[in-house]
């Protein structure tokens, strides 16, 4: 019974020990550290993710591109081909991204200063996070526009492809508005937290 019970005790200590620590290590980095480092988390994924299947979509094209046109010339443009798919997958996976950045330089500030800087790092992005969602929309606004001011400069393939540019791009342009970036939402949270706990 003894020895049961010292068996539950080393197996408690073990699951929950690591835990509590990763959540003193969390709690005194502090809220702003914490939230910066999931949204540079998420960024660096979505990135990772984008290079890849560029330079995969790259080398599929090029390789469907080799096969298809007739030698000699299918393996310079095949090559060109994968080239517009791999060098720009290449560029994305070689810079990090913003918040990835503006992450690693909290992480390398002195400890007392690594909260400050992140809160104003959390602010910055969300601040040209939401200058360029503001101008997604005015672009799609504009398109949608254009396509309703001069229809009939928009009939590829049915007489109707102006209403389609025109609900298309402002629809967009409400989408763009309402919904919020990935980093005002981290900003906002960062703010809700601050609110409930101060």
């Amino acid at each position: 019974m003894l020895r049961t019970a010292s068996v539950a005790v080393v197996l408690a200590a073990l699951v929950f020990v690591p835990t509590l620590c990763a959540f003193a290590q969390e709690t005194s980095d502090g809220i702003a550290y914490g939230i910066l480092d999931d949204l540079a988390q998420e960024k660096r994924g979505e990135r990772l993710i984008s290079g890849v299947g560029l330079i995969a979509g790259g080398l599929v094209i090029g390789g469907i591109v080799v096969a298809v046109v007739p030698p000699p010339d299918n393996l310079w443009i095949g090559s060109l081909v994968a080239g517009v798919g791999v060098i720009p997958g290449a560029l994305v996976l070689a810079i990090p991204s913003d918040a990835e950045r503006a992450f690693n330089d909290v992480a390398n500030a002195a400890p007392g200063q690594q909260e400050e800087k992140a809160v104003f790092a959390l602010t910055r992005l969300a601040n040209e996070a939401r200058q360029r969602r503001f101008m997604a929309a005015i672009g799609y606004t504009a398109a949608g526009l254009a396509s309703l001011a001069f229809p009939s400069s928009l009939q590829f393939v049915t007489q109707y492809d102006w209403l389609y540019s025109t609900l298309t791009n402002l629809g967009m342009a409400a989408y763009t508005v309402l919904i919020p970036s990935r980093e005002e939402q981290a900003l906002q949270t960062y703010e809700r937290l601050v609110a409930v706990g101060g």
